[in-house]
């Protein structure tokens, strides 16, 4: 997957760093730019290093959640449809459809080996039950019921590398094709 990713500078670091509000970036890559070549996606890294033993430690938010949406832009108007129930509505939309269920059973299929191949890139074959347990064995951002939404930001990110995840797709779509903002938000951070 690495290989697959764009490549990243210091400036994307920066305005990741800018859209996020922190100074721990903590990213294998970016998914997605926006129209103005700004991170709109990123590729977290499954491990941070230990301070006291400079290894690689389980950074368990990232193995369950590796896709964040950065854009501002986008978090904000995606949490617009959440606060107006498209959570609940896309859940109904998505349960009445035999084919779209079968659909969104392939996009968390889909997330799941991504987060398996990304663990075992890093750390080796999974050998701990508890981590298949708590982490792989659910569904995107982390549901344990895959037949409920938890977070429209999560498929949205995730529908940038899948376009089965029809979640995501009809968040694309209540969009309007306006995926990144008109005023340029991030020159500030770039600069």
């Amino acid at each position: 997957m690495d290989s697959l990713l764009p490549q990243f500078d210091q400036n994307d670091i920066n305005v990741i760093k800018w859209q996020l509000n922190t100074d721990n970036v903590n990213m294998s890559g970016v998914v997605y730019k926006c129209a103005h070549g700004y991170p709109a996606v990123i590729l977290l890294k499954p491990y941070d290093i230990d301070k006291a033993t400079g290894l690689k430690k389980l950074n368990h938010m990232s193995v369950s959640n590796p896709l964040w949406l950065t854009c501002p832009f986008l978090n904000k108007k995606i949490h617009e449809f959440e606060s107006f129930g498209y959570i609940r509505k896309i859940t109904d939309l998505i349960n009445s459809d035999r084919n779209l269920v079968d659909l969104m059973k392939n996009s968390h299929a889909h997330y799941y080996y991504l987060r398996k191949n990304f663990y075992c890139k890093t750390f080796g074959e999974i050998s701990s039950i508890e981590f298949s347990n708590k982490i792989l064995n659910t569904g995107i951002g982390g549901i344990k019921e895959i037949s409920n939404i938890k977070c429209l930001h999560q498929h949205y990110s995730h529908f940038q590398i899948c376009s089965d995840n029809v979640a995501g797709r009809v968040v694309h779509n209540l969009l309007n094709g306006i995926n990144y903002c008109r005023e340029r938000l991030c020159d500030d951070a770039s600069k």
